[in-house]
């Protein structure tokens, strides 16, 4: 004989609320951690091209973004961006590793890597405390004159 399982509206409603929200965030009980969803760079011109302006300015506007952060970086400067985070290039020295397959000690040569500071208001962000902005911009600009004044200094 099989059972039924009832559930009470109440318990429908909230289970219904959960279910909507796993979907959301790509979760499901069969697959409780999805694959990651990146977003690339076709994604990313395609969403400046939605909220400003056509297709050729949004990726003239991106890859000339992203350029700027490619050869700050080659030249080892530090990327900073108000509200968002830092890139710098980083030193990483020679260091002793163990090869996992035969368990051989091996010297990993000295490198460059890229590494990146959130800034706070990013962090706040995705832990939720702070609630994302339904319209406008998520990172805040910069007050008025500080890039100014952050140029004339240096």
């Amino acid at each position: 004989m099989t059972r039924a399982f009832v559930m009470s509206p109440s318990s429908w409603a909230t289970w219904v609320a959960l279910r909507q929200s796993l979907e959301y965030s790509g979760r499901t009980p069969e697959n409780p951690r999805p694959l990651e969803v990146r977003v690339n760079k076709a994604q990313l011109i395609e969403t400046v091209k939605n909220t400003h302006g056509n297709d050729l300015t949004a990726e003239e506007a991106v890859e000339a973004v992203l350029d700027v952060i490619v050869r700050e970086l080659a030249m080892r400067r530090r990327v900073s961006v108000t509200g968002f985070g830092a890139l710098d290039s980083v030193r990483v020295n020679r260091h002793k590793a163990r090869n996992p397959q035969t368990g051989e000690t091996v010297w990993v040569p000295a490198t460059q890597r890229v590494r990146f500071r959130p800034g706070q208001n990013l962090i706040d962000l995705v832990a939720k405390k702070k609630k994302l902005p339904r319209t406008g911009s998520a990172i805040k600009k910069a007050p008025k004159g500080s890039i100014t004044k952050a140029a004339t200094e240096s």
